[in-house]
């Protein structure tokens, strides 16, 4: 697969899973800008969260803060290598960077810098409460730290959700790596535990 959508050249392959995928591509219609790409299969379960990505893409696309990467666009695959296709996969498009799993390398970090990156996550966390929207939970890579200076700036590559929303619509939603314990029992998960629990792991990883 070199080509997407007549589009989006792809030039290497970030991850490769049996039903989502991320890619480095570079948009040719937009003056080659580089971009992450996450390629997904339509199936029952991720039914809602297509749905709800439909309704919302223009929130998402609106949102700008520098601690949170740019969402650019979500559509579904018509071409592959300029050919239709008729397989049910949609995509989103998000900014691309160079930066550093936080949690594989939370050891470059001094306790100062933790609390530094902890500071950008308190940040970016309250702008999108602000916008009436939550993480709910924290995938191992949706944090990444990237070198400016002598600075470290934390980028937040996770997926945030309309409040109350239903978890049907959350993609990856099984995902329990970095999942607050509210999700566990009957209490329901809110502003509170986007906050305590994302950085308890921050600064207190390993």
């Amino acid at each position: 697969m070199k080509l997407i959508n007549n589009q989006y050249r792809v030039l290497d392959i970030i991850d490769e899973g049996k039903t989502i995928s991320t890619y480095k591509v570079q948009d040719i219609k937009k003056t080659n800008l580089l971009k992450h790409l996450v390629l997904m299969d339509y199936q029952n379960e991720s039914a809602g969260f297509f749905r709800y990505m439909k309704d919302n893409i223009y929130d998402y696309a609106n949102f700008n803060h520098p601690n949170l990467t740019q969402i650019y666009f979500f559509n579904k695959i018509s071409q592959i290598d300029n050919k239709p296709v008729s397989i049910n996969k949609y995509y989103f498009t998000y900014e691309y960077f160079e930066g550093k799993n936080l949690f594989d390398n939370i050891g470059l970090l001094d306790f100062e810098a933790r609390l530094d990156i902890a500071v950008q996550l308190c940040a970016v966390v309250k702008y999108l409460h602000l916008r009436g929207f939550l993480l709910c939970n924290i995938n191992k890579n949706d944090l990444f730290i990237v070198r400016e200076g002598r600075k470290w700036t934390l980028k937040l590559a996770a997926f945030p959700y309309r409040q109350n929303l239903d978890s049907s619509c959350m993609l990856n939603k099984d995902n329990n790596l970095f999942k607050a314990p509210e999700l566990y029992g009957s209490k329901r998960f809110d502003v509170q535990s986007d906050i305590c629990f994302g950085h308890y792991n921050i600064l207190y990883s390993k």
